[in-house]
Order: structure tokens, then C-alpha cells, then sequence
């Protein structure tokens, strides 16, 4: 059911209609790791035992910050996550599995030697030695389908464990893209007041020498201080926000602990999406591993009810043997002289039956819960198939509000530029005030700020519906 593809691409599954528009591709394509991307990757490896952790500050001490792409960051994750890295080894746990249930295909061979001798302490003439081997042979014939309902129990958990370590890889995806997103709002946030205090500060210092020249008033000045304090404080809540921001990513990705990180993509618009909403849940429907994972839990315990019940049916084996023994000494006392036996060889064939005629009803009553079992997994099945459509409606109308905020911001941006342009061209020319300057300087670092918001919302919602068609 999931499709793979291109790890950063917004491109829906293949699976739809060949007459189906595809998203867009992203404005920077994915591109090889250079040798400087992955040697920024190795020093973000983290520590190869796990159960090390941190008893000296120089240890937890940041001291390194990187920047890292987003087509990094999600590497990083895939490399480091301990989830993933937990859902593999169940993988692997599932395939041995597997391997074990398929070994009752196979007769079991088994040998065995025995070497004896013994010695009457009162009657050493009686001493005696043998040498016995024995090689056998066993094989159940038929058993009304165990075997059988045993594979395929094995197999389905294998596949099962192979959709789970998908689900944990886009789950993964999602949250770091969603983290990479929001740090780039974070450090934009930084950017855009930062800048504010900078226009504030000069706004001040113009106010100030326009007053000692006597052509400014003291209310202007005050007003320019109040400014540049409230932009002080959002540009110290903005870094704040950015660290947070950072140390979230560097959890989930994993690095090492003196480590910090960045987000070197610029912030834009990562991609446009082109499918129509009938056709996107539709794409969902056939590549969301959950739903196909239901469908296995169904299959699994309608297979276990039948094998609960083949328990109470009989079994047939077949086993065969050699066996071989030889007297190394026989002294025997009455004749006075030692023998030594011949070899002597016996081969048994034996066909034997199993079956258990009571049991206190425990086979019946495992029948009986794994029926509730396929009961409850079709339930579930229905309630996460609403749940994928409604995660699908969601991102998709998300999507395209965030299309029309980034427009609206879009003009905001230019049209508070310019005013405020013209609010320091009318504050120069004597026909304005410092009023006006102020509020035209909030106006722009607000419309930039919503600019900001609008397309790193944009591009969670774009996330968001690619992890919703189980895209990422």
C-alpha cells in the first residue's frame, strides 16, 4: 500500500489516476549529500551506547552549533532515532519468528551415543563395555492445519512489522519537518525584530537630537523609548522561542549532547499541491500503512481462532530410527574366556497419533477471543479509516487557507513598507508625527511577522496532508 517517494518531494502516491494532476515540486530539489553534508552529519551521530548519559556540565555544555538543511535533518532522524531504530529490531525479531514457524515443515533429526562400562567391585572377571548409537527421526504427517495457520500467523506479523517500521519513519518525518518549520519561523521571528529594535534605536536617536535642537517635543521622545522597550522585549522572546525551538529538534534528531543546531533553508514555500480533495482521500485510502495493518490484525486473529480449534483435532507423526550397539568387553566368569559381542543394528518404523479429547473447553474459549479479536479489528479499522479522511480534509483546507493568509500577507508586507516610507517622508517634512512613524514601524513588523507565520503554516498543512497519503 505506501509508495515510496522522494523523501522531501510533495508529490502524491502513484497510485492515482494517470489523468490526476500532481503536486508541484518543491522550489529547491533534493540533491546528493556533498562530502561537507556528510561530514556534518557524522559529527551529529550520536553516542553509540545508549545507556551512557551525561556526569560533568562539560558534557551537557553546548558548545557547537551547526546548521543543517532540511533534507539533513530528516537523514539525521532516519540515522538516529531510537524508535526507528526499536521498530528494525522488531522487524528483525519478526523475520526469525517467521523462520522458526516454517522450520515444522521439516522433519527433526536427532542422534545420541552412549558409552558405558562397568566393573563388580567383588567380581572384577565380570567387567563389561559397550558403545550404543542411536540416529531418529521425526515428522508430523498431518495436523488438520497448525502448521499451516502457525506460517501465516508468522507471515502476517512479519508484514505487519514491516507497515510498522513505514508508520515510524513518516511519523518521524513529520515531526521533524513540522520542528525544521518551526524553527525557521523561530529564526525569522529573531530576524524580523531584531530588526525592529535596530529601526527603533536609530527612531530614538533621531527623536532625542531633534529635541536638544528644540524642534522635537519630550512626548516623542518617550514615545520612541516606550517603542524601542516593547521591541526589546518581543526580540527577547523571539530568541527564546528560537532556542526552544532548536532544542526540540536536537531531541528528536537525536545528537550529540554539546551540540546545538540550526536551520540553514530559508523560509518560503515549499511546494504547491494540485490533487483535488475527492482524489486526495482517495490516495490516502490506498497507501495509509494503518489501514492495511487493521486488515492484518483481522487476518491474524481469524487465523488464530482456526488454530485454537485445530488443537482439538488429532495429530499424526511419523518417526524412524537406527539404532546400533556394541560390546567393546564381555568377560564372562562361567566360561572363563573374553567374547567380544558382534555390532548389532535395529531400524524401527512407527506412525503414532495425538489427540486430545478434553481440555476443559480451553481451546474453545481461545476460539471465542480471538473471534472478538477480528471483531474489534474491524471496528478499528472503520474508526481509523474516518480518522485518516478527516486528517486528510483537515491538511487540505488548511492548505488552502494558508494559500490565501500568504497572498493577504503578501500585500500587507508591501503596503506597510511603504507606508512607513511615507510616514517618515511626511515626519521629515514637518506634516507628520512621531505617532505616525511608530505605528507605521508596528504595522510592518507585524505584517512581516504574519508573512512568516502564513508560510511556515502553509508548509506544516503541505506536510501534514503528505503524511496524511502516507507521502513523506
Amino acid at each position: 500500500m505506501p509508495s515510496n517517494l522522494d523523501q522531501d518531494s510533495p508529490n502524491p502516491p502513484t497510485s492515482s489516476p494517470p489523468d490526476t494532476p500532481t503536486p508541484d515540486t518543491p522550489d529547491t530539489p533534493d540533491t546528493p549529500d556533498t562530502p561537507d553534508d556528510e561530514g556534518i552529519l557524522d559529527q551529529l551521530t550520536p553516542e553509540p551506547n545508549p545507556l551512557l548519559y551525561p556526569t560533568t556540565p562539560a558534557e551537557v555544555n553546548l558548545q557547537t552549533t551547526l546548521g543543517v538543511s532540511l533534507t539533513q535533518a530528516l537523514e539525521l532522524a532516519t540515522r538516529n532515532n531510537r524508535d526507528l531504530e526499536q521498530a528494525l529490531l522488531s522487524l528483525e525479531q519478526a523475520r526469525a519468528a517467521l523462520r522458526e514457524q516454517q522450520a515444522a515443515l521439516y522433519p527433526t533429526l536427532s542422534t545420541s551415543a552412549r558409552a558405558s562400562y562397568t566393573n563388580p567391585l567383588e567380581d572384577s572377571s565380570n567387567e563389561t563395555s559397550a558403545l550404543n548409537g542411536e540416529l531418529s527421526a521425526s515428522y508430523t504427517v498431518f495436523d488438520f492445519g497448525r502448521r499451516h495457520y502457525s506460517i501465516r500467523i508468522a507471515r502476517d506479523r512479519l508484514r505487519r512489522a514491516e507497515l510498522e517500521v513505514n508508520r515510524i519513519n513518516q511519523s518521524i518525518r513529520l515531526d521533524v519537518a513540522e520542528q525544521y518549520y518551526n524553527l525557521q519561523n523561530a529564526t525569522e521571528q529573531v530576524r524580523i525584530n531584531g530588526a525592529a529594535v535596530e529601526t527603533s534605536r536609530q527612531n530614538l536617536q533621531d527623536t532625542r537630537a531633534k529635541e536638544e535642537a528644540g524642534i522635537g517635543t519630550r512626548f516623542d521622545t518617550l514615545q520612541a523609548e516606550a517603542q524601542l522597550a516593547d521591541d526589546r522585549v518581543n526580540l527577547i522572546q523571539a530568541q527564546n522561542d528560537q532556542q526552544v525551538a532548536r532544542r526540540q529538534l536536537a531531541q528528536i534528531l537525536d545528537i550529540p549532547q554539546t551540540t546545538n543546531i540550526d536551520a540553514t533553508d530559508p523560509i518560503r514555500v515549499s511546494g504547491n499541491w494540485t490533487q483535488s480533495l475527492d482524489e486526495t482521500i482517495l490516495a490516502a485510502f490506498a497507501n495509509r500503512v494503518e489501514l492495511e495493518q487493521q486488515l492484518l490484525d483481522l487476518q491474524i486473529a481469524r487465523d488464530q481462532a482456526r488454530l485454537a480449534n485445530a488443537n482439538l483435532l488429532p495429530q499424526f507423526d511419523l518417526s524412524a530410527s537406527y539404532d546400533l550397539q556394541q560390546d567393546l568387553i564381555n568377560r564372562s566368569t562361567v566360561i572363563g574366556i573374553d567374547t567380544t559381542d558382534d555390532i548389532q543394528q535395529e531400524v524401527s518404523l512407527v506412525l503414532s497419533m495425538q489427540w486430545t479429547l478434553f481440555d476443559g473447553g480451553a481451546a474453545r474459549a481461545q476460539a471465542s477471543q480471538y473471534r472478538l479479536e477480528q471483531a474489534i479489528a474491524a471496528s478499528e479499522f472503520a474508526n481509523q479509516r474516518n480518522q485518516i479522511r478527516f486528517e486528510v480534509e483537515n491538511a487540505y483546507l488548511t492548505l488552502e487557507s494558508q494559500r490565501r493568509k500568504i497572498d493577504a500577507a503578501t500585500t500587507g508586507v508591501e503596503s506597510s513598507q511603504e507606508g512607513l516610507r511615507l510616514a517618515r517622508l511626511r515626519f521629515q517634512a514637518g506634516v507628520g508625527t512621531q505617532l505616525e512613524v511608530l505605528n507605521a514601524q508596528s504595522t510592518l513588523t507585524e505584517a512581516e511577522s504574519n508573512l512568516s507565520r502564513a508560510i511556515t503554516d502553509y508548509n506544516l498543512a503541505l506536510n501534514s496532508l503528505m503524511r496524511a497519503i502516507n507521502g513523506l
